[in-house]
């Protein structure tokens, strides 16, 4: 009768134990759930832009990486986590160029078309903050860069996307390859004054000849995460980024675009 009792007891103390180890599982589970984002499917932002020297062009931006397709040069810029160096491609020659994180983060992403004509003077101004506006269907923030002797009017204005599922480091990168200020968020808008003795008080109209359209967006997505876009190329020569950029478009486009 004992041996029976103590049988008894050890099922009943080993089911008390087996109902606390899966209370302790199903705790621990529910709690992941319930952590942001468990249940989110990652998605990747994508935006048709249209750059000043690079044309029209799809960027994808995701928390770890972002790509830019230039359309109509058959030019991509491709950036990841975790070094963030920039590979700079053209899919119809093969050739691939790679710029260090070191490198772009200190001096900026100065490819053979930006070296031209940069701006530099914009990277180096704090703008202050104006308006907020809607541009693409998003809120955007709109940064204005004043003159420094007497900070009426603008020489230039920046519009940032604040609220996109987008990191920092992603947002550096497209800013770099814009050849734009770094801004703490999606730059979607980017307008500057040519010259250095041309102000624009009423910037709303751009109806001054002196106003140029840098960058500018048409559509803002938001779409499932492909891993595949991100995929960096395999089998590139590797050259010289002139080789890359001089020689994807003859050289009476190139001299038109530069142009404008």
């Amino acid at each position: 009768m004992p041996g029976k009792i103590r049988a008894v007891t050890k099922f009943r103390i080993g089911v008390r134990m087996t109902r606390k180890r899966i209370g302790l599982v199903l705790a621990l589970f529910l709690s992941l759930v319930a952590a942001p984002g468990f249940c989110a499917k990652k998605i990747m932002v994508v935006l048709q832009q249209t750059h000043r020297l690079y044309g029209r062009a799809t960027v994808y931006l995701a928390p770890d990486a972002v790509k830019v397709a230039c359309n109509d040069r058959a030019i991509s810029f491709l950036a990841a986590a975790p070094k963030w160096d920039v590979l700079t491609y053209h899919d119809g020659r093969k050739v691939i160029h790679t710029f260090p994180f070191a490198q772009w983060s200190k001096n900026g992403l100065k490819t053979a078309l930006v070296g031209l004509e940069d701006n530099d003077r914009f990277k180096t101004q704090t703008p202050v903050p104006a308006p907020d506006a809607m541009y693409a269907g998003v809120k955007a923030q709109v940064l204005a860069f004043q003159p420094r002797s007497h900070g009426h009017g603008r020489i230039g204005d920046l519009w940032v996307a604040t609220t996109l599922p987008v990191s920092p480091d992603a947002c550096r990168a497209l800013c770099a390859i814009w050849d734009i200020r770094d801004t703490d968020g999606v730059p979607l808008r980017f307008r500057a004054v040519k010259g250095t003795n041309f102000v624009v008080s009423n910037y709303g109209s751009l109806n001054d000849d002196h106003v140029v359209e840098e960058l500018k967006t048409s559509k803002v997505d938001k779409l499932p995460y492909d891993p595949k876009v991100f995929a960096a190329p395999k089998g590139y020569k590797e050259v010289m980024d002139g080789k890359i950029f001089i020689g994807s478009q003859d050289e009476q486009e190139l001299q038109e675009i530069m142009g404008k």
